[in-house]
């Protein structure tokens, strides 16, 4: 079995990227799609730990995606915060009708986003570090 990763679905390549560096930096195995069809093939593949979603991508927004991998029984339990622009009432409620497990609001601080990350599927120890590559 593989390492467990995080998702980050962003269309814009350079808050992909930063969010990425930030949660590696943290131990984090982290993978990016930059649309959703490409996320859901990533998921398809090998299922993530979490799931970072932007809510504005290209062809299919976020809401999209997400309620097609609610609707996925194998895939259903799968933690995704949303990363929005907005917070309107609408697509808060859409979200949350879809079993959105968190939001974050952009801009974001991301000692904030690590913080929300940490909540839903805590950061590898350093112990879990030297278990998963033993000294020869």
């Amino acid at each position: 079995m593989k390492d467990p990763y995080i998702l980050v679905i962003d269309d814009d390549r350079e808050i992909a990227t930063l969010i990425q560096i930030t949660l590696e930096a943290r131990g984090y195995r982290v993978k990016t799609a930059y649309d959703a069809l490409h996320g859901m093939g990533m998921i398809c593949t090998e299922s993530p730990a979490l799931i970072l979603l932007d809510q504005k991508l290209p062809k299919k927004q976020g809401l999209e995606l997400l309620k097609d991998i609610r609707a996925m029984p194998e895939l259903g339990g799968i933690p995704i915060i949303m990363m929005t622009g907005s917070g309107q009432p609408e697509v808060v409620s859409q979200a949350i009708r879809q079993r959105i497990t968190d939001f974050i609001i952009k801009p974001f601080d991301l000692d904030l986003l690590v913080e929300r990350v940490a909540k839903w599927f805590p950061p590898p120890s350093n112990n879990d570090l030297f278990m998963s590559h033993p000294a020869t």
